[in-house]
C-alpha cells in the first residue's frame, strides 16, 4: 500500500519509502510504531510492516534518480529525491506555518483553519477539532476543516452562474460583488456535502435563509462567501476559548488571490488576513522541505524566511465585524433549528 508520491519516488529511485505522517491513523508518529492492537485485533495483519514502505522524516533523503528514470523523464541521473509529505502538511510549510506565530487558512474544495501548538500543550484540544503532528519537530497542527469552502463557491458558479464566454472567474466575482458591496442579511449554511468540523454531521445540507423578492443573485453570491467564512469562524471560536489565537491569519491555496473574499474573512474573523505571493503553497512547501533535506538550508525556519513571501494584507472593518458578530449568532441558531429537519430529510432521501 503506497501513497501516489511514494509510488513516483519508487519509480524514480527504486526505493520503497514514505514519511511517517502519511501513515497517520496507522502508525504512532511519536514512537514510530504500529500498535499490536491495530495489527492483530483491528486489521488482523500481524506482518503489516512488511506490506508498507519504510517510514522516515519528510526531510530525509529517499534516494537518487536512477539512470533508467533519468532517460525516461529527462531528470538528471543522481538527482537527490527527498521523501516529502502529504499536500496539507506541505501547504502549511509553503504558507510559512512552522510555529505558533501565524494562524492559517488553507483554501481549496474544503477549507482548513487553525494554528500550530507545541506537542506538550494539553490545552489546545477539543473533540470537535483535529490535532496531529506537523512536519516541524515539536509542533502539532490544531485545526478545523469545513467540507465545502471552495466547493460551495464552485457549486454556485456551476448552478447559478452566468459567466460570459472568456470571462474569468475573478472578473465575474468582482463584477457581481461590486453590486453587493455591503454585508448581506442572508444566511448561507455551506453544508452541501454534509459537514466536518465542528458539527460532524453527514446528514446536514446547505440552506439559504432570510431572502426576499428584493435580493439579487449578487447578494446570494456574497452570502455564499460569508457563509464559508462563518463556518471557519465556528471552528476559530472553539479554539479561541482554549487559548489566544495568533494576530495574523495567512491564507493560501486556490482562493488566496481573491481580494474580496480575503477582506470578508478579515471582517468576519476580526483579525488581519494576509495572502501569500505563491498561492500554490503545497508545491512551494514541497520545495522548502526538499531544500532542507538536501542541506541547502540548515532549518525549516531559515528556508521559509528565504522562500515564503506575503503578497497583500487585509485589516478588518470593525463596523462590519460588529455586524457579522450578530449574523454569526443567527448562523449558529439556524443550524440548530434545522438539525431535526436534516435527520428527517436524510430518512426521506434514503427511501427514494
Amino acid at each position: 500500500m503506497m501513497q501516489p508520491k511514494d509510488y513516483i519516488a519508487l519509480k524514480l529511485t527504486g526505493e520503497c519509502k514514505t514519511d511517517i505522517l502519511s501513515l497517520r491513523g496507522l502508525m504512532n508518529p511519536k514512537i514510530k510504531t504500529i500498535h499490536t492492537t491495530i495489527k492483530k485485533t483491528i486489521l488482523g495483519i500481524e506482518d503489516i510492516e512488511e506490506r508498507l514502505p519504510k517510514a522516515g522524516e519528510a526531510t530525509s533523503i529517499l534516494g537518487t534518480v536512477s539512470r533508467q528514470a533519468a532517460e525516461q523523464t529527462g531528470l538528471q541521473q543522481g538527482c537527490t529525491v527527498v521523501t516529502g509529505c502529504g499536500d496539507f502538511h506541505a501547504s502549511l510549510v509553503g504558507t510559512g506555518i512552522i510555529d505558533d506565530t501565524y494562524a492559517f487558512n488553507i483554501t481549496g474544495t474544503s477549507d482548513h483553519i487553525g494554528w500550530l501548538c507545541t506537542t506538550e500543550n494539553k490545552q489546545a484540544y477539543d473533540t470537535r477539532l483535529g490535532r496531529y503532528p506537523s512536519v516541524v519537530p515539536g509542533w502539532d497542527i490544531w485545526y478545523g476543516a469545513t467540507s465545502a469552502g471552495g466547493g460551495s463557491f464552485q457549486w454556485f458558479l456551476e448552478t447559478f452562474g452566468d459567466r460570459k464566454e472568456g470571462e474569468s472567474i475573478k472578473g465575474y466575482v468582482g463584477k457581481n460583488l461590486e453590486l453587493a458591496s455591503k454585508p448581506t442579511s442572508l444566511i448561507y449554511l455551506p453544508y452541501i456535502n454534509g459537514e466536518r468540523a465542528p458539527i460532524w454531521n453527514a446528514k446536514a445540507r446547505g440552506a439559504f435563509v432570510g431572502f426576499g423578492s428584493s435580493n439579487t443573485k449578487a447578494e446570494f453570491l456574497r452570502s455564499v462567501l460569508e457563509g464559508v467564512a462563518f463556518s471557519l469562524k465556528d471552528c476559530l471560536n472553539i479554539m479561541s476559548k482554549k487559548e489566544s489565537p495568533p494576530l495574523q491569519l495567512r491564507v493560501s491555496g486556490a482562493a488566496a488571490g481573491d481580494e474580496i473574499w480575503n477582506q470578508l474573512k478579515a471582517d468576519i474573523l476580526g483579525m488581519q488576513v494576509v495572502s501569500m505571493r505563491c498561492h500554490e503553497s503545497s508545491s512551494l512547501g514541497a520545495a522548502v522541505i526538499a531544500a532542507v533535506g538536501k542541506g541547502l538550508y540548515a532549518s525549516m525556519e531559515e528556508a521559509t524566511k528565504q522562500m515564503v513571501q506575503i503578497e497583500s494584507q487585509y485589516e478588518p472593518n470593525m463596523a462590519n465585524t460588529k455586524y457579522y458578530e450578530e449574523m454569526f449568532a443567527i448562523y449558529r441558531n439556524t443550524y440548530e433549528s434545522l438539525r431535526g429537519s436534516y435527520e428527517q430529510l436524510a430518512v426521506l432521501r434514503s427511501s427514494l
